[in-house]
């Protein structure tokens, strides 16, 4: 009964996760995935170098078929340590990491772990929102 009546809400009025709220539905979560950042990348041909919120990768691998992404190095603690999450902790960081792998595009989600790096990208001189959605954000860096 307790079962049956957990499943009955969750159908009903949704249910919350570490991302953000779910409903049950059918097809892509588009505050989730980045299916119409990930077209538009397509659309205005912005390849790589990207920097990428963690969650994407995986989806981005998918919809691109390994194609122009593909980093498994993640999956290694020391490089997400090192080389990922430093990123975001401060604007030396960033300038460094950002030279050292030539990123131009930057397409990060808009939930709160990515209020670091979107802070430094929105004080950065030359850091440009050009696409938003539901779900994700995408930052062009210009020369």
């Amino acid at each position: 009964t307790l079962c049956f009546g957990i499943a009955a809400k969750n159908l009903i009025w949704g249910y919350e996760t570490i991302s953000g709220p779910r409903q049950v539905g059918f097809g892509i979560d588009e505050r989730v995935v980045p299916e119409r950042a990930v077209q538009w990348m397509t659309e205005h041909h912005l390849h790589g170098p990207i920097y990428n919120s963690h969650m994407f990768g995986a989806y981005l691998a998918w919809a691109w078929d390994g194609k122009y992404i593909y980093d498994g190095s993640v999956t290694n603690p020391e490089y997400f340590l090192n080389e990922y999450l430093p990123f975001a902790r401060s604007q030396a960081d960033f300038d460094r990491l950002v030279n050292k792998y030539q990123i131009q595009d930057f397409l990060l989600d808009r939930f709160a772990d990515s209020k670091p790096i979107l802070d430094i990208l929105t004080h950065h001189p030359g850091g440009k929102l050009v696409f938003i959605d539901d779900g994700s954000l995408i930052f062009s860096r210009q020369p």
